[in-house]
């Protein structure tokens, strides 16, 4: 079994609370711009905590890849540029404002596993595009496989999954292909708020999920997708479905990128 990490899950998922208790630990209290307090630690408790996470880091993917009755694994982390900030500027607007607490020792763990040649690096896309490509690449080949991630848009990817709850838990489970189908097509109707990626006004998460789930396959799917768009937005449809499309479409291949291409009822419209 060859499974297909998410890294920057493991990464995330690797980093337990820095304790406050020992009296021993070197730091200092400042505020920040926002005038909030920010706790600033000494390079030696830095790296004694950098160590800490690291092996905390090293012993869950053990155990994931145990779970998972893996023989090899591939493992995506973020990378420079992703060709979607070209597409829409407010893309990740809200993520890149507010970055999590914990992202400088992610990206430390990050360069450890480049370094180690544990990881490859996502450049010009996301690393959710690598796990995909991949993906299709093992089952081109017939080489089973498991997509390791606690990420949904990763469930548009038929096969095995095993949803990260922490790096001592884990939930194997598998994703037919229908239920592929639909969790991609949801998205195009709900958008993903967390990416600032809009969707069709008026659907949220909940609509678009009932939506989908009576439709059995791609054709209803798409018609279902298509008329929501043009209700919406009338003459706007084509242009508001390409630019989320663009945005929500995880690549299948290197130059896989979103159009109608495959999509009858769209292109006929647009005659």
């Amino acid at each position: 079994m060859l499974a297909i990490i998410d890294g920057d899950t493991l990464a995330y998922k690797s980093c337990p609370g820095r304790s406050n208790k020992n009296d021993n630990v070197a730091k200092v209290i400042q505020l920040n711009e926002a005038g909030q307090k920010v706790e600033i630690f000494s390079e030696e408790e830095n790296n004694r905590y950098l160590e800490q996470v690291w092996d905390h880091f090293s012993k869950g993917l053990a155990r994931m890849l145990a779970t998972c009755v893996a023989s090899d694994y591939l493992m995506a982390i973020k990378g420079p540029d992703n060709f979607r900030f070209e597409v829409y500027d407010d893309y990740k607007k809200h993520r890149t404002a507010a970055p999590s607490p914990n992202f400088p020792i992610v990206t430390r763990i990050r360069d450890i596993c480049e370094y180690h040649e544990m990881a490859v690096r996502s450049v010009g896309r996301e690393a959710d595009d690598l796990i995909r490509i991949w993906a299709n690449q093992a089952r081109a080949i017939d080489k089973p496989y498991i997509i390791c991630s606690n990420d949904k848009d990763l469930r548009c990817i038929p096969g095995m999954h095993c949803n990260i709850k922490s790096l001592q838990e884990f939930e194997v489970f598998e994703v037919t292909e229908l239920e592929a189908m639909r969790n991609y097509y949801q998205q195009l109707l709900s958008g993903d708020l967390t990416d600032s990626i809009p969707g069709v006004k008026g659907i949220g998460v909940v609509g678009a999920k009932n939506m989908v789930k009576e439709c059995v396959s791609e054709e209803e799917l798409q018609e279902l997708v298509v008329g929501a768009y043009v209700t919406a937005y009338g003459d706007d449809w084509s242009s508001m479905l390409l630019s989320n499309g663009k945005l929500i479409h995880i690549q299948e291949s290197p130059d896989d990128y979103f159009s109608f291409k495959n999509w009858p009822l769209a292109r006929e419209l647009l005659e």
